[in-house]
């Protein structure tokens, strides 16, 4: 049976499907970190403090960013509830493309290590 479907159905089959995953959805978004400068904060503790601090002094510079945190994400002045700890491809691509729309030049992220 499964067989069957298959035969019917166009597919790609992949190494990797997680990598696969994060290809594709940066492509469906047009690749939003590359026109942004990116900056990870990693670390046993800290993380959602030091990003938020990054964030909170760009934009008193007068810059545009986005933040990304367990605590909330940020376009700009613009919040959004946090529902993940680690966002999925399709949505960081998705959050890094509001960035980019809404003329963010940096995004501050907490990033597992």
């Amino acid at each position: 049976m499964i067989e069957e479907y298959f035969s019917k159905a166009t597919y790609v089959r992949v190494e990797n499907s997680a990598v696969a995953l994060a290809q594709i959805a940066a492509a469906w978004y047009g690749n939003p970190s590359k026109h942004l400068t990116l900056v990870g904060v990693t670390g046993t503790n800290g993380k959602t403090t030091v990003a938020t601090l990054l964030y909170n002094m760009v934009r008193a510079m007068g810059h545009s960013a986005g933040l990304l945190s367990t605590v909330a994400n940020y376009v700009n002045d613009e919040r959004y509830p946090t529902t993940h700890t680690t966002l999925d491809p399709i949505l960081l691509n998705e959050f890094l493309r509001k960035m980019v729309d809404a003329g963010c030049e940096y995004a501050f992220m907490e990033v597992s290590s």
